[in-house]
């Protein structure tokens, strides 16, 4: 079978061109290299722009940490301000798609996982390992204060140092 790259599609990818699929495509070379050299372009392209998005990101985070609690407010205030605006000029089926994405994340929020689910998709191991994380004696393992002596040679002798619990005690 036959046909011309026009009638059956606008080939970008080699991969993804009909002779890949079993249909045998009439072109010239040049053809075929000007698509492949367009897909590497746009591969670059878009590694480029990630590795922007990247480093605006890395900006944008230092930024807000070094910002004060007045500059804080004022970005705050004015993007709600730019949010508000562009609820006022949205259309009914944009404030449609809004809403529903919001119930929709509002909803997953809510769902509670019952440990029958949570078995299922971390396994068994995992749920023995929270139930004994947070059982009462490990609990009490934990949080007993461990504090270390270390001797300075003018500190003197350790005469609050308990043998039992192997650390200093509280007078």
């Amino acid at each position: 079978m036959q046909a011309t790259a026009s009638e059956n599609m606008d080939i970008k990818h080699p991969r993804t061109s009909a002779a890949f699929f079993g249909i045998e495509v009439v072109r010239n070379d040049e053809e075929l290299m000007k698509n492949i050299v367009l897909w590497f372009i746009i591969r670059v392209d878009n590694s480029i722009d990630s590795s922007n998005r990247t480093q605006r990101n890395l900006t944008e985070r230092t930024r807000r940490a070094d910002e004060s609690s007045e500059k804080r407010s004022n970005r705050l205030n004015t993007e709600a301000q730019r949010q508000r605006e562009k609820r006022t000029n949205e259309t009914p089926k944009e404030r449609e798609k809004r809403l529903k994405y919001n119930r929709n994340y509002e909803a997953k929020v809510q769902e509670i996982e019952t440990s029958e689910e949570r078995m299922q998709h971390l396994g068994l191991v995992n749920e023995r390992r929270r139930k004994i994380r947070n059982n009462r004696a490990t609990y009490m393992e934990w949080t007993i204060p461990r504090q270390t002596a270390v001797e300075i040679d003018d500190q003197g002798p350790l005469n609050q140092y308990c043998e039992i619990l192997m650390c200093l005690k509280k007078s």
